[in-house]
C-alpha cells in the first residue's frame, strides 16, 4: 500500500512540473522546502532549485493514512476476538483517534437494530442528540438510493455539516459511519474508497459478533425450552439408517447410549403408523403425526412434524417432537364434557333452541331432542320455521311484543302457549338471549323453553285455595297472626284486631310490644328461643295489656319459620283468649295454698305457741321477782330482750303465712330461689319434729331464676308435706328428708328426697294425674302434685320423680335467667 501511494505521487509530480530527473537534496527555509533537481537543456543538464512543499505534505498525509488504516485493521481484529461488552470501549478509542487525526468535530457509528437506528458508539456528540428530529428516517431514505462512499447529509437540528458512509450487506444498509468537519477543515480529507473501507472495518466485526451472540442466545433458549417441555429435534440420516436425537429429547425418553433405538419407545399401537409415514417420505413429502412415547413405564403423547431435506446420500429427515400430553388430556376432558353436555341437552325436560336472524325475521336453526318428548315435533319438521307459527292465536301479540323487546334489550323472559303435534297447547316459559356480532348486528338467539302447564294449573289451584283459606282465617273465631322475632305484627285476622281494638290499622303497622309491659315482651321473646328447625312448634301463654282488662291471657300454638341457615324468620300463631281459664287456675292455686295452710295449721299453731309459752314463763318470773322486791335492772333488761325476740319470732311466722296466702302477681319476676326454699322449710320443718323426722338442707350458690317465688314455695311445701306423710305411713325407724339445690348445666335443680321406700313402679306414670292419690280417703284430694306439675310447666321448668336407693326423689327444674 505504501509503494502504491508513492508511485501515484511521483507520477503526479512529473506530470505537473514537466521535469525528468531524480531527487538530489532538500532544504527547508521559512516554511518552504526546496528540492535540487537537474533540468534538461540543449547540450545537457543544469541544476535548479524547485519548491516541493505540497509533495512533501502529501507524503506526510499518506503516512498518517497508513497509520490510520493499520489501526483500524487492528481494531477490527480486536472487535472480532472480543465480547460485546468490550466493543463500546474499542469503538470509542478508535473514533477518538479518527476525530483527532482528521481534525473532525465528532464521529459516530450507527447500527440498524430491529428496523431502528441505534448508536453503537459516538465520540464528541451525545447519541440522543444525533438521532433527534427524524434523522433515522433520513438515513433510511439515503440507504434506499443505494449510494456508496462518503455523502453529505442534511441534518437540520445540527449546526455543522454532517458526512456519512453507509455499510451494506446483500443490498441492505446495516451501518453508517458519521462525522462532522470543523471550520478549518469542513470536508473529510480521505478518498471515497478509504472511507468505505473504514466503515466496513468497524461495522462488519461488530455486526458479526452481534449475530453470533444472537445465535447463541437463540440456541440457549431453544435448549431451555426443549429441556422444560421434554421435547426436541430429531434427525434421520437415510443413507446411514441412523437416528440422531436432541439431548433434551433423549433425556425425556430415558435413552442413555448414542446407539439406543428410540423407535422401541413408540407405543406398539402407534409404531406401524409412524413407520408408514416414514416410508412415505421417499417421495420427498414431509409428515405430521401424533403418537405415544413410553419411558419408565409411562406413556406420553408427542406430536412429530418432519420435512425431507437433501438428495441422494445427503438426504435426511429433520423433525421436531413436541410433548402434547397436556393437550391430549384437555382434549379428553373437553370430549367428555361435550358428551355430558350433549347428553344433558338431550335428556333435559326443557327445549334448548337456536334461531337465526335473517332479513328482520327469526327462524329455527337448532332444537334439542327434548322437542319430541315435550311437543311431539322433530327438528326436521320445525327447521327453518318461525315459532310464531306454533303460538296460540290469543298469545301472538304477546309473542310479537316479546320479540321487539328482545331486539331492543337483548334478553327477555315471557309466557305463551305453543301447539304440539296433536293440536293441544302447552304453556311455555321462554328465556331468550340475543347474540350480536362486533358491529352490533343481531346474528342469532339462544333460548330455553320450559313446559309450565302443570305449574300454571297448580298456581291457579293455589290461588283459589288461598282465597278459600283466607276466608276461613278471617272468619275463624280463633286469633291468627304472623309476627317477626322483634314482635312486629306481619298479619292479623279480624278477631285478633277486634281484641286489640285496632280494626282499621293498616297491615304491618302494629307492634305487639305496644300491648305488653317490657317484662312481658321480654318473656315472649325468650319463649321464642326454644323454637328450632328440628322442633319448630310450641305452646305459649301470652299476657297482654288490653283496654278493659287488668291482664288478658292468651294461649297460642306457635310455629317458627326458618331460613336455610336456621335463622328464625317469623312466627305463625293460632290462639284463643284464655283469661277466664287463667283466673280459674289462679283461684285453684290460691285454694290449694289455703288447703296447704290448713293442713299445716297444727304445726304452725305449735310453732306459734312456743314463743307464747316462753313469753308467759318470762312474765311469771318478772311478776314473782317484782312481788319479792328482788327485781333488778339487769334481770329486767334480759327478760324484756327475750320477750322481744319471741315476739319477733311469732311475727315472722304470721307475716310469712300472710305473704304465702296472698295471690300471686300476674307477671313473672326474677328472684333468688333460696328465698322460696327457706320459706317452705320455715312452714313445714317445725312440724317434722313432732313426728320424729330429721331433715337436712344442702344449698350451693344459686343463680337467679324467673317466675313466681310464692308458687315455687308452694310446690316445695307440697313435696315436703308428701314426704312427711310417706314417712309417717311407712313407720321408718330413722325417718329423714334431704333437700339439695344446685345448678346443672343451664338449669336450677332442687331435689326433695325421703327414705320411705319409694313410689311403686306401677304408680309412677300416674302420680301427676289430677285427683290421683295413695292416701286414705279423707286425707288427700289428689291435686297437690298435679297443681305442682302445672305450676312448674307454666314457669318454663319441670317436675319429675324417680326412685332412689332408700326412697323417692322429686326433682324441680327451672331455667337459669340469662
Amino acid at each position: 500500500m505504501r509503494e502504491w501511494f508513492k508511485s501515484r505521487l511521483f507520477s503526479a509530480e512529473r506530470k505537473e512540473s514537466d521535469m525528468h530527473g531524480i531527487l538530489a537534496s532538500r532544504a527547508r527555509v521559512a516554511g518552504k522546502q526546496d528540492v535540487l533537481g537537474l533540468v534538461a537543456i540543449a547540450d545537457g543538464y543544469r541544476p535548479q532549485l524547485l519548491d516541493a512543499f505540497d509533495q512533501t505534505q502529501r507524503l506526510s498525509d499518506l503516512e498518517g493514512m497508513l497509520q490510520l488504516l493499520s489501526r483500524v485493521a487492528d481494531v477490527a481484529i480486536r472487535l472480532r476476538g472480543s465480547g460485546m461488552d468490550v466493543h463500546p470501549q474499542l469503538l470509542e478509542e478508535f473514533l477518538g483517534a479518527l476525530t483527532a487525526r482528521l481534525d473532525l468535530s465528532w464521529s459516530a457509528l450507527l447500527l440498524e437494530r430491529d428496523g431502528h437506528w441505534v448508536s453503537a458508539q459516538a465520540f464528541g456528540i451525545a447519541p440522543a442528540l444525533l438521532l433527534e428530529g427524524g434523522f433515522g428516517r433520513q438515513l433510511d431514505e439515503y440507504a434506499e438510493r443505494g449510494l456508496g462512499g462518503m455523502q453529505k447529509l442534511p441534518v437540520a437540528h445540527l449546526s455543522e455539516p454532517v458526512w456519512g458512509v453507509p455499510y451494506q450487506e446483500q443490498g441492505r444498509c446495516l451501518a453508517w459511519l458519521l462525522c462532522a468537519g470543523t471550520p478549518s477543515r469542513p470536508l473529510p480529507g480521505l478518498p471515497q474508497s478509504l472511507w468505505s473501507q473504514l466503515c466496513a472495518s468497524l461495522a462488519a466485526p461488530v455486526l458479526h459478533r452481534r449475530r453470533e451472540d444472537d445465535a447463541q442466545r437463540t440456541a440457549a433458549r431453544h435448549e431451555v425450552l426443549q429441556r422444560v417441555f421434554g421435547s426436541g429435534w430429531l434427525e434421520y440420516q437415510t443413507h446411514a439408517g441412523r437416528w440422531v436425537l436432541a439431548p433434551a429429547l433423549r433425556e425425556a425418553l430415558g435413552l442413555c447410549g448414542a446407539d439406543c433405538d428410540w423407535l422401541e419407545c413408540i407405543h406398539p399401537a402407534d409404531r406401524d403408523a409412524f413407520l408408514a409415514h416414514l416410508g412415505d417420505t421417499d417421495g420427498g413429502k414431509g409428515f405430521s403425526t401424533a403418537l405415544r412415547l413410553c419411558a419408565g413405564g409411562e406413556c406420553r403423547w408427542f406430536r412429530i412434524d418432519a420435512e425431507v431435506q437433501g438428495h441422494g446420500e445427503a438426504r435426511r429427515i429433520l423433525g421436531f417432537a413436541l410433548d402434547i400430553q397436556h393437550v391430549k388430556e384437555q382434549e379428553a376432558l373437553a370430549s367428555s364434557a361435550h358428551a355430558r353436555f350433549e347428553s344433558l341437552i338431550d335428556s333435559a325436560p326443557a327445549i334448548i333452541y337456536v334461531q337465526r336472524y335473517r332479513q328482520g325475521g327469526l327462524s329455527l336453526e337448532f332444537s334439542s331432542a327434548s322437542l319430541a318428548s315435550v311437543l311431539g315435533w322433530t327438528h326436521e319438521q320445525v327447521h327453518g320455521q318461525s315459532l310464531l307459527a306454533f303460538v296460540h292465536p290469543e298469545d301472538r301479540e304477546v309473542f310479537k311484543c316479546g320479540i321487539q323487546c328482545l331486539l331492543r334489550e337483548g334478553k327477555i323472559s315471557h309466557h305463551y302457549r305453543l301447539r304440539d303435534s296433536q293440536g293441544a297447547y302447552h304453556w311455555m316459559l321462554d328465556e331468550v338471549t340475543l347474540l350480536r356480532d362486533d358491529l352490533g348486528v343481531p346474528v342469532e338467539t339462544v333460548g330455553i323453553l320450559l313446559d309450565v302447564s302443570e305449574n300454571r294449573q297448580t298456581v291457579e289451584l293455589l290461588r283459589n285455595s288461598e282465597e278459600r283459606y283466607r276466608a276461613l282465617v278471617e272468619d275463624s273465631p280463633a286469633m291468627i297472626c304472623r309476627y317477626s322475632p322483634d314482635l312486629r305484627l306481619l298479619y292479623a285476622n279480624r278477631p285478633l284486631l277486634d281484641y286489640l281494638q285496632r280494626v282499621d290499622a293498616p297491615p304491618g303497622s302494629l307492634d305487639l310490644r305496644d300491648f305488653m309491659t317490657p317484662e312481658q315482651a321480654e318473656a315472649l321473646q325468650a319463649s321464642m328461643a326454644i323454637l328450632s328447625p328440628q322442633e319448630p312448634m310450641a305452646m305459649q301463654e301470652v299476657c297482654m295489656q288490653l283496654p278493659g282488662y287488668d291482664n288478658a291471657w292468651w294461649l297460642w300454638a306457635v310455629r317458627g319459620s326458618f331460613d336455610e341457615q336456621g335463622r328464625l324468620l317469623e312466627v305463625q300463631a293460632v290462639g284463643r283468649d284464655d283469661t277466664e281459664l287463667h283466673k280459674s287456675r289462679q283461684l285453684l292455686y290460691q285454694s290449694a295454698k289455703m288447703a296447704t295452710l290448713g293442713e299445716m295449721a297444727t304445726g304452725i299453731a305449735h310453732e306459734i305457741s312456743q314463743p307464747l309459752n316462753v313469753m308467759r314463763i318470762a312474765l311469771s318470773n318478772l311478776i314473782r321477782r317484782h312481788e319479792d322486791t328482788r327485781l333488778t335492772e339487769d334481770y329486767l333488761g334480759d327478760k324484756l330482750a327475750r320477750l322481744d325476740e319471741q315476739v319477733q319470732r311469732a311475727t315472722r311466722i304470721v307475716d310469712h303465712m300472710r305473704v304465702f296466702g296472698r295471690r300471686s302477681e300476674a307477671d313473672s319476676q326474677s328472684f333468688q330461689p333460696d328465698r322460696a326454699i327457706d320459706g317452705a322449710l320455715s312452714l313445714v320443718c317445725p312440724g317434722l319434729a313432732g313426728h320424729g323426722i330429721q331433715w337436712t338442707c344442702q344449698l350451693d350458690e344459686l343463680p337467679q331464676v324467673s317466675g313466681h317465688p310464692d308458687r315455687l314455695e308452694q310446690v316445695l311445701i307440697n313435696l315436703l308435706v308428701n314426704a312427711r306423710d310417706a314417712l309417717v305411713s311407712a313407720h321408718v325407724a330413722a325417718p329423714l328428708i334431704s333437700i339439695r339445690a344446685g345448678v346443672r348445666g343451664d338449669q336450677l335443680l332442687i331435689e326433695v328426697e325421703d327414705n320411705a321406700g319409694g313410689v311403686p313402679e306401677a304408680l309412677l306414670e300416674r302420680i301427676f294425674e289430677p285427683f290421683f292419690t295413695t292416701k286414705p280417703v279423707g286425707q288427700g284430694t289428689g291435686l297437690g302434685l298435679s297443681l305442682s306439675y302445672g305450676i312448674m310447666q307454666q314457669m318454663g321448668g319441670g317436675l319429675s320423680v324417680d326412685n332412689r336407693r332408700n326412697g323417692a326423689c322429686f326433682s324441680v327444674l327451672l331455667p337459669v335467667r340469662g
